[in-house]
């Protein structure tokens, strides 16, 4: 099979790279540091640092283009240990990426401002396996200030892959009952989200309005193989009293002459509140509010699935880059395979195959099983003198019986030297 030419690519296109350095994060000690922010602190533009097992703290990247990713298996949760600190990624730089991958965030028992921000960024910034969690609601000493879960502004192209946000749901604090937040909140960015799930948190006020899952204020997005998912509207009063109960919030809202395209997402409305007695409820959320914006719907378009080994080792035994592809069954595949690590590169979207990035390397990758799974394997060589971690990003192109044309999500894969 034509992958094993990789191998000799990998060799070339590693050659050429600048001296990166590994840096490995555990909070049981017996590595390089105990906590994330130090070993961003000490990280240069294209090293990667890898974080075993573990409960970390929040952390800022700022101005330099970093991999920081949840070892191979390994579960690694980022708390906030009060409700205004917050993971932040900003300002790096044109033609490097900042990739976060494998990382669970979890929010505080008072949430005051989004639990991830990115913004202000000229280069990529790419999550893949990173999910934001909510916080059930309490019912006193619980405070949600937020908007959203995740704030992306100002950003020229941040990824998201095999992704979940999670909106935080409305609490109660002394008196006072609390809107849920958002998922999402997109403004004059762009963004290429794929297999991506987005949830808005429930409402805690009597008779409101669910929340948006998604709302994107200029820029653009692409949603492929997504889903997003208003909140709930808030209960109505007891007994046929006022307030009514609350409509349910819409999966998407676009605004300030943002493009959104929709491929194969799912658009999905909260459900409407209901009323403790006396019956009666609230409506649907739609599916989307456009209120300024242009919006792209192709619901029908097939996307396959496409998952890659998250940290490979080389020079080990059986430590290949392992890729498994879902999709319909006797379907051809072919990969895309992009070398240099600052500049990525993927189809964002379909029609059209807009290319992000340099071009990559096509290699037939076979044809998949009865189940529509292919599994492939890359022989990986052992990383040059004083070269130490390699990035590579894996795109799939397939070819079905049907006939259709499918695109997989994108994957980001890291090598790093063996003694990690």
């Amino acid at each position: 099979m034509g992958l094993r030419f990789l191998s000799l690519l990998v060799v070339t296109a590693a050659s050429a790279l600048p001296a990166q350095t590994v840096w490995t994060v555990d909070d049981d000690g017996g590595a390089d540091f105990t906590l994330i922010q130090p070993a961003v602190d000490a990280a240069s533009s294209g090293d990667v640092i890898l974080v075993r097992a573990g409960i970390y703290n929040e952390f800022t990247l700022a101005g330099k283009g970093v991999a920081i990713l949840a070892d191979q298996d390994a579960d690694v949760f980022v708390f906030a240990m009060a409700g205004s600190i917050k993971t932040t990624v900003r300002d790096i730089p044109a033609g490097e990426q900042a990739v976060l991958r494998g990382l669970v965030f979890q929010p505080p028992l008072d949430i005051d401002e989004e639990m991830l921000v990115i913004e202000d960024n000229a280069g990529v910034v790419w999550l893949e396996e990173v999910r934001v969690l909510s916080i059930q609601p309490f019912p006193f000493f619980y405070f949600l200030g937020q908007n959203s879960n995740v704030a992306i502004t100002n950003s020229e192209r941040v990824v998201l892959v095999d992704s979940e946000l999670l909106g935080a749901h409305g609490g109660q604090q002394g008196q006072g009952l609390e809107a849920g937040s958002m998922a999402l909140l997109a403004t004059n960015s762009t963004v290429f989200a794929h297999g991506t799930r987005f949830v808005s948190g429930g409402t805690a006020v009597l008779g409101g309005p669910g929340r948006s899952a998604v709302d994107v204020r200029g820029g653009r997005l692409v949603l492929r193989d997504c889903t997003a998912q208003g909140a709930g509207g808030g209960a109505g009063g007891f007994f046929g009293m006022l307030p009514d109960p609350g409509n349910g919030g819409p999966g998407l809202t676009l605004s300030a002459g943002a493009e959104v395209w929709s491929i194969g997402t799912d658009l999905l409305g909260g459900p409407g509140g209901t009323r403790a007695f006396g019956g009666g409820m609230g409506m649907v959320g739609p599916p989307f509010v456009n209120q300024g914006g242009a919006l792209n719907e192709d619901p029908d378009a097939e996307a396959a699935q496409l998952r890659a080994s998250r940290v490979v080792r080389d020079d080990v035994i059986d430590d290949d880059v392992r890729l498994v592809l879902q999709t319909e069954p006797d379907s051809s595949a072919f990969l895309l395979v992009r070398l240099f690590s600052a500049d990525p590169f993927f189809i964002g979207s379909l029609p059209g195959f807009s290319g992000v990035g340099a071009a990559p390397i096509a290699l037939p990758a076979g044809v998949t099983d009865g189940q529509g799974q292919l599994s492939i394997e890359i022989g990986i060589p052992t990383l040059p003198p004083g070269l130490t971690t390699w990035n590579a990003t894996a795109q799939m192109v397939v070819t079905t019986p049907t006939p259709r044309l499918e695109l997989s999500n994108p994957s980001i894969f890291t090598i790093v030297d063996e003694q990690f």
